[in-house]
C-alpha cells in the first residue's frame, strides 16, 4: 500500500495518524467497503450505507419490542432524509413469539414496486 510518509490529522490538536496504525485504519476501511458491497447484493445500497452510520441494533435489544421500534423509526427517517431517488422507506416490527424477539423489516417502494427487507438478529450483529 502507498502510504509511505503519509499521515492523517483527525484535528489540529491530535497527535498524527502514520505508519502501521495508518496502514490497519486504512484496511480496516477497505474491508468494510468490501462488505458493503457484498451485502449491498441482498439488501438495497442505501440502507447498506445508512446501517454504518446508525447504532448497532444488539441481539439483547430484540429482546425489546420498543427499543426495536425506536432503533427501526430512526433508521427510516434517516434513509427518508437523505433519499434523492424514487424511493420510498417505511418499516414494521415484526414479532417472533417463538424466539421472543423483535425484528425490523424495511419496506421499500421504488416506482410503485415493494420489496420487503427482513433483518434478522444475524445480520444486525
Amino acid at each position: 500500500m502507498a502510504l509511505d510518509n503519509a499521515s492523517l490529522h483527525v484535528n489540529a490538536e491530535a497527535p498524527a495518524l502514520a505508519g502501521e496504525a495508518l496502514e490497519k485504519l486504512v484496511q480496516q476501511y477497505n474491508a468494510g467497503i468490501k462488505l458493503a458491497d457484498r451485502m449491498s447484493r441482498r439488501y438495497p445500497r442505501a440502507l447498506v450505507h445508512e446501517l454504518i452510520y446508525t447504532s448497532r441494533l444488539t441481539a439483547e435489544q430484540c429482546h425489546d419490542a420498543a427499543a426495536v421500534e425506536a432503533w427501526t423509526k430512526q433508521l427510516v427517517e434517516q434513509l427518508n432524509a437523505k433519499e434523492v431517488g424514487a424511493s420510498q422507506y417505511s418499516y414494521e416490527v415484526e414479532l417472533h413469539a417463538e424466539l421472543g424477539l423483535s425484528l425490523p423489516k424495511i419496506i421499500v417502494r421504488t416506482h410503485g414496486v415493494t420489496h420487503e427487507h427482513a433483518l434478522s438478529v444475524d445480520f444486525l450483529n
